[in-house]
């Protein structure tokens, strides 16, 4: 007792024989610990040992409770060092990952999790070799080469092995990745979502420098160490107006993945039509209805390719500087983060700004998180190691000044710590950080700042071999400006692995310092590293028949100030995207082409294509512009040309939309008796001719017209389905209903399919009317139905508009309520048109006439489209007639009394249609109205007009009518 009180030993007596201490003066580290439950954020070995180096020969029993005290320790240990690491995993700390992982190795030497996570640690932090061995040694003693305990390890390694994720790599020195932990875990989890099949969209916005571009990297870095694949696309500036160019990039990597293989044929022919440049197919004659039906086969196209790729490995594709966003691409992506919700997909996406309605429907869609400035804390660490790597030490007033003036922007604080390191100017701080970058530039030599701005010109197209070319330097100098430029921290690497070809680019640091780099050149300097870059792109266009390149090549040779071939270029972008079927997007390009025209024959040339797109994308007004300008040209051009030429046709058409019908038609029908014209032109000119008069309700103006325009038909110039449009469409209101139905079945063979598909479309809803009044109705439906299959195989949903009212209209003209009933709520599911009113108001029209059908007058009431005041100035008059008849129906079903002008307006109207298709409805609701009103007579002899009479259907008119319209 006497020995442990001199210990200091704080012992008492115990009755004779024994000793005791207090309570209250005993602590055991071991309790503590397992209460604790948490480690200490920097461990080691000794902490976790219990009584290290005590080996006492003692009895069996204590040295069993003891082993089995240290296996506890040890064991509660192992589980807390894990869930630090998964903790520092998810944050992206890799030096404390690498910490923890080699103390849980020295508890148990084969942990398989410790042995995988350090190996992940080593390849995070840029040590693949290390990684590797690592693993070597893992794998040669566990032995057993079936053992299934060596597949994860093995997977690790060859992912290791194979990594080189296509984000940048630097050259030199980094900026420390500092401060983004808990962006990182959200990405993370993210990542484990798309795994589990729910896909993902998520935006990081902030300025720039600020280390979005980091975050995504490191992200996806670790993203491919898990298997996951990933590639990406950056938007640039000039994006804005290159319509689909984010996709245009993305195809071709996405091609080369696994699962692509697994895309249909007919997708592969799309994609090539995207991303390929094919000579010119632009068919000037063409009505266009086979750009809806083309774009969304295009649009189709993409989605099975992502769902192909995806399918086979869980897909993360990064768009970044999304805030340059062409329109086309934000509007594709609003469908795709809505689609990849039940898929393996993440889109992550980097803006300066958050421009989540720009490129999302919802905000469920697309989680938006800002990524703020660096902490003080955090901003001083960024800039002490990037110095240390240096060995060097800083001022604490600098730091400060450092941490002061770049406000948490990672990048800024690179730019000062490495302006430091370079000049070591402590006492004289720059004015502002453009002054840094600058002065950084300064201190480079020609060769390598050449390079630099070589890399800035060329953009996403800076591979090495294409900046050998345009310097025209040699390996040794491009090798010592290399060096250069990433010791300076301004230069870095990106691999393109699944890229159609392999290759690795040379990318500015970032954007400011690019646009710093660019501004040292002269005007003529710049100019000169444009074309020279043109005329490297330009090779390349027909060997790689590359439709990204394309537009690149077009926008150098426009900054190269070469007007001549900016021309040829944009032109041939403009075409690509009629070929795809954006025409108005196409108008817009051959816009900007007009300004690089150097003659009058090239300004005709742009006009005359520029009104084809406009009549394609059915944008009347300015194609009636457009027209006259063209006309000009072309009459100056050649003053001696006929005017009978495409561009007339789509001048009428064009005015034909404006409602001035009489003028069209008179302008119309001296084409169609121009001998001049060619017998295509005049055949053409005469449908519109007869179909204006329809629309005029003028039978006997039709008649006429036809024994004009028939005979022509019968030439070998004109095609038979030109012909049969003629027939069909006089046969069909005035003529013989078997010569109309012979017609409608030429236009729309069986077993045979249209390499126009929206002609295709369009000919079996104007047969569906053909078979409709000739009391075909089986044909009538059946030729609807295959509309919508069509529209259904090519993913064209708002084509649906046209197909599936004139369903519901059949459907309700045979008395079949409930079937129209079905289809009203199958249109319901199907988007509105954009700024289409007509769609609008049919749905209004149906959703009355069901309402009325089914005895709710008040809802009739409320879905009327117009009232009688707007309908009476309707210049269609069977639209005019229909409407008029559904508000007095709505009338008669409330009881109301009908204004005596309402009950005129529908009378003038009547007597105007009724020689027309589909009047039964109108004429059954203008009689019940007669009646109502006392005038009996009247009202039975306009019913008899009309059936004996004016009735154009061969068929009884159906008397289900006149019982369904109730008189309250």
């Amino acid at each position: 007792m006497l020995k442990l009180k001199r210990l200091g030993v704080p012992v008492e007596a115990a009755g004779k024989s024994g000793v005791a201490i207090s309570s209250s003066l005993v602590a055991c580290d071991i309790d503590d610990f397992m209460s604790a439950g948490a480690i200490s954020e920097s461990p080691s070995l000794d902490r976790y040992v219990v009584l290290p180096g005590y080996e006492p020969s003692l009895s069996p029993p204590f040295l069993e409770w003891l082993d089995g005290l240290r296996s506890r320790v040890t064991s509660s240990a192992a589980h807390l060092i894990l869930e630090a690491i998964s903790r520092h995993r998810g944050m992206g700390q890799w030096v404390e990952v690498e910490c923890h992982a080699r103390c849980l190795l020295q508890m148990s030497p084969l942990n398989e999790e410790g042995t995988l996570v350090l190996a992940e640690a080593f390849a995070m932090r840029g040590a693949k070799r290390d990684a590797t061995l690592l693993l070597d040694r893992y794998l040669n003693e566990i032995g057993e080469p079936r053992s299934e305990l060596r597949l994860q390890a093995s997977l690790l390694r060859r992912r290791i092995a194979a990594h080189s994720h296509p984000q940048v790599r630097v050259a030199a020195t980094d900026t420390p990745f500092i401060g983004r932990g808990e962006l990182l875990n959200d990405l993370g989890k993210a990542f484990s979502e798309v795994q589990d099949g729910r896909g993902q969209a998520y935006l990081l916005w902030g300025d720039a420098g600020i280390g979005k571009s980091r975050l995504l990297a490191e992200a996806c870095a670790f993203a491919d160490l898990q298997g996951l694949a990933t590639h990406r696309v950056q938007c640039r500036p000039s994006d804005a107006h290159r319509p689909l160019s984010i996709f245009i990039d993305l195809v071709p990597a996405l091609r080369t993945m696994r699962g692509s293989i697994g895309c249909a044929p007919e997708t592969v022919t799309y994609l090539d039509r995207l991303t390929q440049r094919r000579p010119s197919t632009v068919r000037l004659g063409d009505g266009g209805a086979d750009d809806e039906f083309v774009y969304a086969r295009v649009q189709q196209s993409l989605f099975d390719l992502v769902d192909a790729v995806s399918d086979e490995t869980p897909l993360i594709l990064l768009v970044e500087d999304v805030h340059w966003i062409d329109a086309a691409s934000a509007m594709l992506l609003k469908d795709m983060l809505e689609w990849i919700r039940t898929k393996s997909v993440l889109f992550a996406f980097s803006a300066r700004s958050s421009v989540a309605d720009k490129i999302s429907y919802s905000p469920s869609a697309l989680r938006v998180s800002h990524v703020p400035p660096l902490t003080s804390i955090d901003s001083a660490e960024v800039v002490l190691t990037v110095v240390r790597q240096y060995q060097r030490t800083i001022d604490d007033c600098y730091l400060q000044w450092c941490i002061s003036v770049a406000e948490g922007n990672p990048y800024f604080l690179h730019e000062l710590a490495k302006q430091w390191i370079e000049t070591g100017d402590q006492h004289s701080p720059p004015p502002s950080l453009t002054a840094v970058i600058e002065r950084r530039l300064s201190r480079l030599d020609d060769e390598a700042l050449q390079l630099l701005q070589a890399c800035v010109v060329l953009e996403k197209n800076s591979t090495i071999e294409r900046i050998e070319r345009l310097l025209g330097t040699t390996p040794s100098q491009l090798l010592r400006s290399i060096n250069a430029l990433g010791t300076a921290g301004m230069l870095v690497l990106e691999t393109r692995d699944r890229a159609p070809t392999s290759s690795t680019q040379l990318r500015s640091k970032h954007e400011l310092l690019s646009g710093a780099a660019l501004a040292l050149l002269t005007s003529p300097a710049l100019a000169f590293l444009h074309q020279r870059a043109s005329l490297i792109l330009e090779a390349e266009i027909d060997a790689e028949m590359s439709a990204a390149i394309l537009w690149d090549c077009a926008k150098h040779w426009q900054l190269a100030g070469n007007n001549k071939r900016a021309f040829d270029l944009v032109t041939s972008c403009a075409e690509h995207l009629m070929d795809v079927g954006l025409p108005s997007m196409a108008a817009d390009v051959y816009d900007r082409a007009f300004a690089y025209t150097t003659s009058d024959r090239q300004r005709f040339a742009i006009l005359e294509r520029q009104t084809h797109s406009y009549y394609r994308s059915s944008a009347w007004q300015d194609l009636i512009g457009v027209a006259t300008k063209a006309r000009a040209y072309k009459t100056a051009l050649e003053p001696n040309a006929t005017d009978h030429d495409d561009i007339e046709l789509m001048q009428f058409r064009a005015e034909w939309q404006g409602l001035d019908w009489s003028a069209t038609r008179k302008k119309a029908m001296r084409c169609l008796t121009a001998h001049e014209s060619s017998a295509l032109h005049r055949v053409e000119a005469g449908t519109m001719v007869l179909m204006l008069l329809g629309l005029e309700c003028d039978p006997a103006g039709m008649a006429s017209v036809f024994e004009v325009v028939e005979p022509l038909c019968h030439l070998p110039e004109v095609p038979a389905a030109a012909g049969n449009q003629v027939r069909m469409v006089y046969n069909t209101n005035c003529g013989d209903w078997s010569a109309a139905v012979a017609a409608a079945e030429a236009l729309t063979p069986q077993g045979t399919s249209s390499d126009n598909i929206g002609e295709h479309f369009r000919n079996l809803c104007n047969a569906s009317i053909c078979y409709r009044g000739a009391g075909l109705f089986d044909k009538s439906r059946s030729s609807l139905f295959a509309s919508l299959a069509l529209a259904d195989k090519h993913n064209v949903q708002l084509s649906k508009h046209r197909a599936i009212p004139m369903l519901i209209h059949l459907e309700l003209e045979l008395g079949n309520n409930e079937a129209a009933t079905h289809w009203f709520d199958e249109l319901l599911e199907i988007p509105l048109p954009v700024d289409d009113k007509f769609a609008a108001q049919e749905i209004k029209v149906i959703r009355a006439r069901l309402a009325l059908l089914g005895g709710d007058h008040r809802l009739a009431e409320r879905n009327l489209p117009n009232q009688m005041p707007q309908i009476a100035t309707d210049l269609v008059y069977h639209r005019r007639t229909y409407q008029a008849a559904l508000a007095i129906a709505t009338d008669l079903a409330a009881g109301a009394t009908i204004p005596r002008e309402n009950l005129a307006i529908l009378i003038d109207s009547h007597t105007r249609s009724r020689v027309n298709l589909h009047q039964a409805f109108a004429t059954y609701v203008l009689h019940a109205a007669l009646h109502r009103e006392g005038r009996g007579e009247e009202a039975r002899e306009m019913l008899g007009e009309y059936t004996n009479r004016y009735r154009r259907e061969p068929w009884a008119a159906p008397s289900h009518f006149l019982t369904s319209i109730v008189v309250a």
